[in-house]
């Protein structure tokens, strides 16, 4: 008598593949939207900007776009604190007073 042992599925099968393509991933935890107040982002502004910009899309672009002039603040302060203490060698000749090498004796003129 022969025995029919089921085979597991191969998990490269495309079936296999195909469920594992369409199974839900559950959603992050979707934490409630804070209203962006961009008066207090950009306190500097003349106008009501909230009332300029009413769109939520609008609002989170301008704050992002706020958070990335700042980092690029802090990161420009960074690397300049950490090059004010490095000064170049007293040993290394200025450009002004490197001289041009003139062609020595030695050499035969090029042919023209």
């Amino acid at each position: 008598m022969t025995e029919n042992n089921p085979q597991p599925a191969d998990p490269s099968a495309p079936s296999a593949q195909a469920e594992f393509l369409t199974e839900e991933v559950p959603a992050p935890p979707h934490k409630p939207e804070e209203e962006i107040n961009l008066n207090e982002l950009f306190p500097e502004a003349d106008q009501d900007l909230n009332d300029l910009f009413p769109e939520p899309e609008l609002k989170t672009l301008l704050k992002k776009v706020h958070k990335q002039k700042h980092d690029i603040e802090t990161i420009k302060d960074r690397f300049l604190e950490d090059h004010d203490g490095i000064d170049e060698p007293e040993d290394a000749p200025e450009p002004d007073d490197i001289e041009p090498e003139s062609a020595s004796d030695d050499t035969p003129p090029a042919a023209s």
